[in-house]
């Protein structure tokens, strides 16, 4: 970040670079800027799939067996003739869940991920506040830079007609 800051000085020898607008290159080109577009993009999936939670739950169960071997009676009734016991067997059910009252828990959750949300985002800020105090240090360091080079000029202008009086 200071070489970007130290890069565009250089480029800007016949404009002038101000100090807002270092803040503004630099908080707009550091990573964790581009990090609040992915915690609300996250932060919403999480509140959007909180918030199925009170959608109905379909669930299709089936199943299917064959039976090798059946019981059988050895009894016969003249008459009567005995049950036929199917070597096969189906079942198939739909199951339908309701969330109807959960006492706040998924509200709570929501507003727990909204407020770690936030705190996402002042950590970024806390972050990118530091960056203002590098920027700070490069931007006043090249300043105290370009002033000791203008004063070392006039100093060998002053040497160079110190030189050609004597």
């Amino acid at each position: 970040m200071i070489a970007l800051l130290l890069t565009l000085w250089s480029f800007a020898s016949a404009d002038t670079l101000s100090l807002a607008a270092c803040y503004r290159l630099a908080e707009a080109h550091h990573p964790r800027r581009q990090e609040l577009a992915l915690h609300d993009d996250i932060a919403a999936l999480r509140l959007e799939n909180l918030d199925a939670r009170f959608l109905p739950n379909l669930t299709l169960q089936s199943q299917a067996t064959y039976q090798s071997a059946l019981p059988s009676f050895p009894i016969t009734l003249p008459g009567v003739a005995g049950p036929d016991i199917s070597h096969d067997q189906y079942r198939i059910s739909l199951n339908v869940d309701q969330l109807i009252y959960d006492g706040g828990v998924v509200r709570r959750q929501q507003a727990l991920e909204r407020l770690q949300r936030d705190a996402l985002h002042q950590e970024v800020a806390v972050d990118l506040y530091r960056v203002r105090d590098q920027v700070n240090t490069a931007y006043f360091g090249a300043l105290a830079a370009d002033a000791r080079l203008a004063s070392l000029r006039t100093l060998a202008e002053d040497l160079a007609s110190r030189h050609a009086r004597l």
